[in-house]
């Protein structure tokens, strides 16, 4: 998707990515593109758009992965919120699928996660309450930054070359204002997508839709 209008370039011809998943994240470090959902740990080729399964995720009694997942490369960590009553930080080892709690985020209905590489903080929506946070990676613990004027994001991430933070909210992209809450549309690039990530080589952002669908953006031209 072009992050500064939404168009949309699709990668799998068919528009699926061969396996389930309900969340993308990206690790840096080592060039893996990851799909967190229906109790496993994927990869995904962001060049064809087809997903292999990496591990079964080693679920708790009751736990329930929402789509808040986010690779974490600074240290190394792959973060998810477990939905399951109280929500949970919890962190995932993507080559066994064991999940260990970190803590109560004190807020319900977290479904976007995503780090802010300028200023460091990890952030989130609660999508009860229509509440943008901070999560403490060591305790769980979220901080109310800002109200949302709506309750229905999926997905969070960040675009370090423009300092955005954009958020996928149904069929809409949008910049969100940390300040303030306030939304900028984008575009509405196509209904039903799931999930948000920023591939920063070449300059991509990456969306994964409810139809398992991989999309994928021209690089951003200064």
């Amino acid at each position: 998707i072009d992050p500064d209008t939404g168009v949309v370039t699709r990668i799998s011809p068919d528009y699926s990515i061969g396996t389930d998943a309900i969340a993308l994240t990206y690790d840096a470090a080592t060039d893996t593109l990851y799909g967190v959902g229906f109790g496993r740990v994927i990869t995904v080729d962001r060049i064809t758009g087809i997903g292999s399964v990496l591990s079964s995720l080693d679920f708790p009694a009751g736990a329930s992965i929402t789509d808040a997942v986010h690779f974490d490369v600074s240290t190394d960590t792959l973060y998810a919120v477990d939905g399951y009553a109280d929500d949970r930080l919890v962190r995932i080892d993507p080559a066994t699928g064991a999940i260990a709690e970190v803590g109560v985020i004190g807020f319900e209905g977290v479904n976007a996660m995503t780090r802010h590489l300028g200023n460091g903080n990890l952030y989130a929506v609660a999508n009860v309450g229509n509440t943008l946070l901070t999560i403490d990676p060591s305790t769980g613990l979220a901080t109310p930054v800002a109200s949302l004027p709506f309750s229905t994001f999926r997905s969070l991430t960040y675009l370090p070359e423009s300092d955005q933070l954009l958020g996928l909210n149904a069929a809409q992209l949008v910049e969100i204002d940390l300040a303030t809450g306030s939304l900028i549309e984008i575009g509405s690039p196509f209904s039903g997508m799931e999930t948000l990530v920023y591939v920063p080589e070449p300059a991509t952002v990456v969306l994964l839709a409810l139809g398992l669908t991989v999309l994928a953006s021209r690089p951003r031209t200064p």
